[in-house]
């Protein structure tokens, strides 16, 4: 977190910052959630009480959010598995068009469940999650934290199968060149059971990153991964943002 802290942000990563929300600094080796703040409106203390706001967000607030090139805003997220003890608490963001946002945190922290409910996997939680009025549900694609991939198909099927999921045309050149780019080729068709770790994320990353998108969410997406290859996701990160427009957190 240090290193990443002193980076200079720009157009490529946002770094988000973890605050520890605790009343004294004793309690921070408490066993605790962690409070992730991302570009944060306000933040609470131990004693504010849980109050979720009510959902006011209009056809024209979305509106706005395109207007002013915001391509989701979170606001006052709040997740619990029962209890007094939230996976996630009080968290607001906003994400830009062509940004990619992080979210940093230790395990535990709440990232995936961030994830899931941004995704909608989570129903749920409370809080609000907004996209601009002009992003389309098929334009948004996730890469979850576990590998979502089938394992009785082989690695050619699986990009065929989401190409034709995501109306691309073109499937035999979108296969030809995902293999190629992600140095899949000689597993073409391997299925997806025999894989080792590595290339099943390589696979999970490049599945995600196929149509014509507007926000990608990709949860820890380079696990698993030697340097070379996390080059090649990061290089596809970045031709998201810069060529595509498209939004990863």
């Amino acid at each position: 977190l240090s290193r990443a802290s002193s980076c200079k942000p720009g157009r490529f990563f946002s770094y988000a910052r973890i605050w520890n929300k605790y009343s004294s600094a004793q309690d921070i080796c408490k066993p605790r959630a962690l409070t992730l703040a991302i570009h944060v409106n306000r933040f609470c203390d131990r004693s504010t009480k849980h109050k979720c706001p009510p959902n006011t967000l209009t056809k024209n607030d979305r509106k706005t959010m395109s207007e002013s090139n915001y391509v989701l805003r979170a606001e006052n997220l709040y997740k619990s598995f029962g209890g007094n003890d939230y996976a996630v608490n009080n968290v607001s963001f906003s994400v830009k068009r062509g940004e990619c946002f992080s979210l940093l945190g230790v395990n535990g922290a709440g990232k995936s469940s961030i994830f899931s409910i941004i995704s909608g996997e989570t129903k749920r939680f409370s809080g609000r999650v907004e996209t601009a009025s002009d992003i389309q549900k098929h334009s948004i694609s996730y890469c979850p934290q576990t590998n979502a991939l089938d394992p009785l198909l082989t690695v050619a099927e699986i990009i065929e199968f989401y190409g034709k999921l995501r109306n691309v045309r073109d499937i035999r050149k979108l296969v030809s060149e995902l293999l190629e780019n992600f140095h899949l080729k000689p597993y073409r068709d391997i299925l997806v059971k025999n894989l080792s770790g590595g290339n099943k994320r390589k696979l999970s990353v490049a599945s995600a990153s196929i149509g014509n998108l507007s926000l990608v969410l990709m949860d820890e997406p380079v696990a698993d991964m030697d340097p070379l290859t996390r080059h090649l996701v990061y290089k596809t990160i970045r031709e998201l943002n810069e060529i595509e427009n498209c939004s990863v957190i």
